[in-house]
């Protein structure tokens, strides 16, 4: 199956700073079903960290293959996403496993993720 080109102008969009931490986007490799799921950052090399499921850990993700998701997208996905990732509080927060979180310290900001050589 051929991606098509709405679908490619998407996929050929680097990701910048059209994305914020905890936005809902759109898994869209199209070749099987989109998976929605919530942007924790991304990386220098055009890789993001998405959230797909009611767990925190955050998956790599070719930048590419995402895309904002509509309004109905987001409304129709699990709202356990990310666990308590994208809460104001979590009561399992645990600073020597829980990186990149929006509770991990100065202005409660996600630490940014350095891609080295």
């Amino acid at each position: 199956m051929g991606i098509s080109d709405e679908r490619r102008e998407v996929a050929e969009r680097p990701l910048g700073d059209e994305l914020r931490y905890g936005d809902y986007v759109v898994y869209d490799p199209g070749r099987r079903e989109p998976e929605v799921g919530r942007f924790v950052s991304h990386d220098a090399a055009g890789s993001a960290y998405v959230c797909y499921h009611d767990g925190c850990t955050a998956a790599r993700t070719p930048g590419r293959l995402l895309r904002p998701a509509t309004e109905s997208e987001a409304a129709g996905a699990s709202p356990r996403i990310g666990f308590h990732r994208f809460d104001a509080e979590c009561p399992s927060y645990d600073p020597g496993c829980c990186m990149g979180c929006v509770h991990d310290g100065p202005g409660r900001a996600p630490r940014p993720v350095e891609v080295t050589g």
